[in-house]
C-alpha cells in the first residue's frame, strides 16, 4: 500500500508467532526490511490512520475468543510505503515494491487509495505513464480507488451553441473543511482548440460581477496577485496571495489546456470569490475538472461553522468525477457499494449510512463513488464493499484524536483499536486482497487478466441493474469466490497443476445448504457421516461444483467427504 498512517505492528498484522507480517516498509527515505527493524517501528504519523485501515481490509487478520476480524488475503506478505502524496514519492514507492517483489520472486499487488480530480484525465503526465509501464511490464497488479467525489460539483462540460454561449462558474473553496491552511482553487480546462477565458471577481451577496478581467485566448501565464509592484488593487481588496492562470497547446495530444492554480490564496470577504467565464466557437466542447475541494457553483451561503450550502453551476455533471490518475492509467479502478447499513461504537452510540452522509441504500452503489466515461472508457471497472467497513486503526492516531471506535483489545500492555470508515479508499484494498488471492491460485495472472476476471464474474444484482448511474457500478460487485473458481477452472483447462491443498473451496450458502467446488473434477460425490461413522446421506452431481442440503438432519457434528475422479477431501460441519 502506498499511503500515510501506518502501524505495521498492529494486532491485525501479526502472525501466529506474534511477528509483523510486514516484510518491507519505507518511510522518510528509510528502508525497514528485517523483522527487528519492523518490530521496533511505531508509526509514520499520529495524525493519520488511513494506511492502517486500508491494509487491514486488504490482508489483516485477528482472532481471539472475544473478537475476530478478517481482511481478504490473510496469508499474504505485507509491504508499505509512507508518502505525503507527491508524484515522485508515489513512483519511488512503486519502484521499491517492484524491486522487492522481483528479489523475493513473488507476485505483487499494489493498492493505491489516493488521487485528485484536477488534471487532463489522460496518460500525458509522468505518473500515469510510469504506472502504465509497470503494468505493461507485468511487474505488478495495481488496484486504485476511483475517488469519493461522485456527488460533488467539480466537473463542467459544455458544447457551445453559438459564439456568445458561455460556460461560467464561481469557485467555492471548501479546503478549510478538509483541514487545509489556505484555500487552493484549482481547475483544469481542456478543449480541442483554444477558447476565451476571463477571470472574474464575484460578489455572492449582490449576485453581481465586481470585475471581469481581459480574456485569455491562447498560450500564456498570467498572475493575479495582491503583492509585488504589479498588484491589482481590485484583487488586493478582496484576496491575498496569488491566482495563476497558465494555458498552452499540448501538441502531441492535439488539445489545448488552461489551468487555474494558486499560492497562499485567501479570501478577505466570505461573500466574494473568484470565478470564470469561458466562450468558444459554435460546436466547440470544453470540459473543466476542479480538485476535490473546489466546487463549481452559481451561488453559496457562507458559514464559519458548517459546510456551506450552495447551488451548483449550470453545466455541472457528475460524469467525469473519476480521479485524474484513475482515468489515465490501466490500473483496476474500484468504486464502492454499501455493504453495511448500521452498527454501534464501543460507547454504544450508533452509526449508519445516514450518519456517514450516504444517501443510497444498503446494497446500492455508494453515492460518493467517482465515475465517468473519459475518452470512451467507462470507470470504475468494478465495485467492492466500501461504506461502513470495519478495520484496524492506528493506536497512535487513536491516542492523539480520541475518536469513536468499534473495538479495543488490550494486549501486552497496549490497547489496539478498530473502527469503521467509508470511501473508495476502503473498496480498493478489498479488490487488492481479492487480486492477491487469485494470484495465490495462479501467480502468472497479469493486471489485465485480473481486471477481465473481475468483470466477467461480477455480481449483477437488482441494485447493479437499477442504480441511477449504471457506469458508477462498473461491471458490478466483485465476486471473490466465483472469480477464484474461474481462475482454477482455467488453470486446470490449461493443464497447469493446482496445489492439492488449494484445489477445493467450501461454503455455506443458506441455513441448511452448502456448496463445494473442486478444481478439475467432472463429477463430485458427497457423502455425510455422523460421528459414529455411519453414512447418513449421499448425492452425486456432474461438474466441478456441487450443492447439498442438511435439512431435516439431527443436530450434531458431521463429516463431509467430497470424492471426485482425481481427488478426495474431508471436512467437518455442524448442524444446529
Amino acid at each position: 500500500d502506498i499511503d500515510m498512517g501506518f502501524e505495521p505492528n498492529h494486532l491485525m498484522f501479526l502472525d501466529k508467532d506474534g511477528k509483523s507480517r510486514f516484510k518491507y516498509y519505507t518511510a522518510n527515505n528509510m528502508v525497514y526490511n528485517t523483522p527487528e527493524q519492523i518490530a521496533a517501528y511505531t508509526t509514520d504519523s499520529s495524525d493519520d490512520t488511513h494506511a492502517t485501515h486500508v491494509m487491514g481490509i486488504a490482508g489483516g487478520n485477528y482472532e481471539s475468543e472475544s473478537y475476530s476480524i478478517s481482511g481478504v488475503a490473510t496469508e499474504a506478505d505485507l509491504a508499505g510505503a509512507s508518502i505525503e502524496g507527491y508524484d515522485t514519492e508515489i513512483m519511488k514507492g512503486i519502484e521499491d515494491f517492484v524491486a522487492y517483489a522481483k528479489e523475493q520472486n513473488k507476485p505483487l499487488v499494489i493498492n493505491m487509495s489516493l488521487g485528485d480530480n484536477c488534471g487532463p484525465h489522460d496518460d500525458s503526465d509522468d505518473l500515469s505513464q510510469y504506472i502504465n509501464k509497470v503494468i505493461d511490464d507485468k511487474a505488478a497488479v495495481i488496484c486504485m480507488a476511483s475517488g469519493n467525489e461522485g456527488t460533488n460539483p467539480i466537473v463542467q462540460r459544455k458544447t457551445f451553441n453559438s459564439a456568445t454561449d458561455e460556460l461560467r462558474a464561481n469557485l467555492l473553496c471548501v479546503h478549510q473543511y478538509y483541514g487545509y491552511s489556505y484555500e487552493s482553487p484549482s481547475v483544469y480546462f481542456k478543449s480541442e482548440k483554444p477558447f476565451s477565458f476571463s477571470l472574474v471577481i464575484y460578489d455572492n451577496l449582490s449576485k453581481k460581477i465586481i470585475k471581469q478581467y481581459d480574456p485569455i485566448t491562447g498560450p500564456t501565464i498570467k498572475n493575479y496577485q495582491s503583492t509585488e509592484e504589479k498588484a491589482d488593487p481590485d484583487y488586493s481588496q478582496y484576496f491575498s496571495g496569488t491566482i495563476r492562470v497558465s494555458a498552452d497547446n499540448v501538441k502531441d495530444r492535439g488539445y489545448y489546456y488552461l489551468q487555474i492554480a494558486s499560492q497562499r490564496f485567501q479570501r478577505k470577504n466570505s461573500n466574494v470569490t473568484i470565478g470564470y467565464i469561458v466562450t468558444g466557437d459554435e460546436g466547440q466542447s470544453v470540459v473543466a475538472y476542479a480538485d476535490d475541494a473546489t466546487y463549481l457553483v452559481d451561488s453559496f451561503t457562507p458559514s464559519a461553522y458548517s459546510f456551506p450550502e450552495y447551488t451548483a453551476a449550470k453545466d455541472v455533471t457528475f460524469d467525469g468525477t473519476v480521479s485524474n490518475m484513475a482515468a489515465g492509467t490501466k490500473a483496476i479502478i474500484v468504486g464502492s457499494y454499501n455493504s453495511r447499513d448500521k452498527g454501534k461504537y464501543s460507547n454504544n452510540k450508533s452509526y449508519s449510512l445516514y450518519s456517514f452522509g450516504e444517501t443510497n441504500v444498503l446494497g446500492d452503489v455508494s453515492s460518493f463513488t467517482s465515475w465517468g466515461t473519459v475518452d470512451g472508457v467507462s470507470l470504475p471497472d468494478i465495485a467492492a464493499p466500501g461504506c461502513s467497513v470495519e478495520s484496524a486503526i492506528s493506536t497512535y492516531y487513536q491516542k492523539a484524536k480520541r475518536e469513536a471506535y468499534t473495538k479495543g483489545v488490550y494486549y501486552n500492555g497496549k490497547t489496539y483499536y478498530w473502527s469503521v470508515e467509508m470511501g473508495t479508499s476502503m473498496a480498493a484494498p478489498y479488490m487488492s486482497g481479492v487480486a492477491a488471492l487469485w494470484l495465490e491460485a495462479d501467480p502468472t495472472l497479469t493486471n489485465e487478466d485480473i481486471k477481465k476476471i473481475a468483470k466477467e464474474t461480477a455480481i449483477s444484482d437488482e441494485y447493479v441493474k437499477n442504480t441511477k448511474y449504471p457506469v458508477q457500478f462498473g461491471a458490478g460487485k466483485i465476486d471473490a469466490y466465483n472469480g477464484l473458481k474461474y481462475v482454477l477452472d482455467h488453470k486446470t483447462t490449461a493443464l497447469k497443476s493446482v496445489d492439492a491443498d488449494k484445489d477445493m473451496m467450501f461454503r455455506q450458502t443458506g441455513d441448511n445448504t452448502y456448496e463445494a467446488y473442486v478444481a478439475g473434477e467432472t463429477a463430485i460425490t458427497v457423502r455425510l457421516f455422523d460421528m459414529s461413522g455411519s453414512l447418513v446421506r449421499e448425492s452425486r452431481s456432474a461438474g466441478s461444483t456441487t450443492s447439498f442440503s442438511v435439512a431435516g438432519m439431527p443436530k450434531g457434528i458431521y463429516a463431509v467427504e467430497l470424492c471426485g475422479a482425481k481427488t478426495s477431501h474431508k471436512i467437518k460441519i455442524a448442524v444446529k
